[in-house]
């Protein structure tokens, strides 16, 4: 069982690591919070778990054990695939996760693309009583502006960049997705909250 990779980034994809571990390239499909801290050429060292199918093994990465924990929870929800489970940590942190499940708020999930409201009633009933782990307290609220590291990150030109990417993970459109971030990320705030403002908007466009 492979539990983390440690070595040169080869390669940083829209929705995937390429990790070169003793001469071999291992590569993984990484939530977007973490390839936006990920620099080809850099040293890095991830957090992965396997998915082994009778055709090969996929690794996810994640940025913490608790996104990697949040990823096994959903994967064991009845109708979340890896990819939708890999949507959702790519959108939410596990503290505001689980603040979404303890509220009952499908609404938010719904906003992850291929999350119906069946789906996301599911995924609330099965793990509210599991979610209390990752300790859904102050810190699911958002990062006040000026505050922070967070607040430098968000100044960066690069964060409509990276969410763009996510959007693109997620399928919409890559020019939509770069409009639709810009025009966001001009109210600041964090990675994750200008995220969940873009698929707000992309959902109402789409309703």
């Amino acid at each position: 069982m492979i539990d983390s990779l440690h070595g040169e980034v080869l390669q940083v994809g829209l929705n995937y690591v390429v990790i070169e571990c003793s001469g071999v390239g291992y590569r993984a499909t990484a939530a977007s919070s973490l390839l936006g801290t990920l620099q080809k050429g850099e040293d890095a060292r991830i957090l992965v778990t396997m998915n082994v199918r009778d055709d090969g093994i996929d690794l996810y990465a994640f940025e913490s054990d608790e996104a990697r924990q949040m990823f096994a929870m959903l994967r064991k929800v009845s109708g979340v695939g890896p990819t939708s489970a890999m949507a959702i940590c790519s959108i939410f942190k596990p503290d505001e996760f689980a603040r979404i499940i303890t509220n009952e708020d499908d609404v938010e999930l719904r906003n992850v693309k291929g999350i119906g409201k069946r789906t996301a009633e599911r995924i609330i009933v099965d793990l509210k009583s599991k979610v209390a782990v990752f300790d859904a307290g102050d810190s699911a609220s958002e990062p006040q502006s000026g505050v922070g590291g967070d607040s430098e990150a968000d100044a960066d030109s690069g964060v409509v960049g990276t969410v763009t990417q996510a959007l693109v993970e997620l399928g919409f459109p890559e020019k939509q997705a770069e409009k639709t971030a810009t025009s966001v990320a001009a109210d600041g705030g964090s990675v994750s909250a200008i995220l969940k403002r873009a698929l707000r908007s992309m959902s109402s466009e789409r309703n």
